[in-house]
C-alpha cells in the first residue's frame, strides 16, 4: 500500500468543513473553496481593540442624531473588540457576493444604526441606514482610518474619499502611489469609476494631490472577483502541489525513517496537511 499522502484534499476537506459549518456552500474544487472562504473572512474585519482615527472632515461633521448616535455606538463597540459583522451588509453572508469597493480601494462600508433589525433580509445586522460610514482597517497596525460618512447612493465610488484620506493620512497611500506613470489626460468620474469597476476594469486614478494610485484593495478580476484572493488561492495551490511534489520523490526515505526512527511500519504512515487557525493565507 505505502506511505499516504494527499495534501490537496486534506485542504479540500478542511475549507469545505469550514464553509459549510458558516452556512456558506462546499461545491467545487479547491481553487474555488478557498476563493470561497477568503471572500467570506477578508470582507470582515477581525474582532480586536481597534485603534480608531477620524479625519478631519469626519470629526467637523455635524450629524444628525440617529446617525451621531450610530457612529459612537459604532466606534465604542470596534475600540472595544467587538465583532464588527452586525455594521456590514447582509451580503457578507453570501460568500459569492462581490464587494468591488473594498476590491478595489481595500475600504469597508458600514451601516451606524444603534439596534438590531429582528426581520427582514437585515435580520441579526445592525438596522440599515442610507448614511454609510467608509473605513480603511489594517490588520497588522491594528488602526482602523473612519474616513467619512456619506449616502448609500453614490458613495461607493466617491472619489474625495481618497482626497480625505491622501490630506489625513499620506501613509496610508504611499504604497500604492505610482511613480514614473504619465496619468491620462482627462480624470474619471465618480459614474465612469463605478461603471468601469462593474465591469470588471480596474482604474488607476489621480488624487487631487497629484498621486497616481493603483488599487488598495489588490484590484478586480473579470470575473468581478478579488484579485488578491486570486493570488492568494493560487499561491496556496501552487506551495501545497510543490511540497507534495518534494514528498513523492522522497517518499521511500521519508516511509524508512518513521519506521526506523519511530517503529511505525511503512504501509500504516498515512501523512496529513493541516492549515492551522493562526495560519494566514
Amino acid at each position: 500500500m505505502g506511505v499516504s499522502v494527499d495534501f490537496l484534499e486534506d485542504l479540500k476537506s478542511q475549507f469545505s468543513d469550514w464553509l459549510g459549518a458558516n452556512g456558506h456552500a462546499t461545491d467545487g474544487d479547491l481553487r474555488a473553496l478557498v476563493l470561497r472562504y477568503q471572500n467570506a473572512t477578508r470582507r470582515i474585519p477581525p474582532a480586536i481593540k481597534w485603534k480608531l482615527q477620524l479625519s478631519r472632515e469626519l470629526s467637523d461633521r455635524t450629524l444628525v442624531p440617529e446617525i451621531e448616535n450610530g457612529l459612537a455606538y459604532f466606534m465604542s463597540q470596534a475600540r472595544g473588540g467587538a465583532d464588527l459583522r452586525p455594521f456590514l451588509s447582509q451580503k457578507v453572508s453570501d460568500a459569492e457576493s462581490p464587494d468591488l469597493m473594498f476590491y478595489d480601494w481595500g475600504v469597508y462600508h458600514f451601516h451606524l444604526g444603534t439596534g438590531f433589525a429582528k426581520k427582514g433580509r437585515r435580520k441579526g445586522f445592525i438596522k440599515g441606514t442610507d448614511e454609510l460610514l467608509f473605513a480603511i482597517a489594517d490588520r497588522d497596525s491594528g488602526v482602523m482610518y473612519l474616513i467619512d460618512i456619506h449616502p448609500h447612493e453614490g458613495g461607493f465610488a466617491n472619489q474625495d474619499l481618497l482626497r480625505i484620506i491622501e490630506e489625513n493620512w499620506p501613509e496610508v497611500l504611499d504604497p500604492y502611489t505610482l511613480t514614473d506613470v504619465t496619468p491620462s489626460l482627462q480624470d474619471l468620474s465618480d459614474d465612469d469609476l463605478g461603471m468601469l469597476r462593474d465591469g470588471g476594469a480596474n482604474v488607476v486614478v489621480r488624487t487631487p494631490g497629484g498621486r497616481t494610485l493603483a488599487p488598495m484593495g489588490g484590484g478586480i478580476t473579470t470575473a468581478r472577483t478579488s484579485m488578491r484572493d486570486v493570488m492568494i488561492a493560487d499561491r496556496l495551490l501552487f506551495r501545497v502541489r510543490q511540497f507534495q511534489a518534494l514528498l513523492d520523490e522522497n517518499i521511500g526515505g521519508i516511509g524508512a525513517y518513521f519506521t526506523a526512527e519511530h517503529g511505525v511500519p511503512e504501509n500504516d504512515l498515512d501523512l496529513h496537511a493541516y492549515l492551522g487557525a493562526s495560519d494566514t493565507l
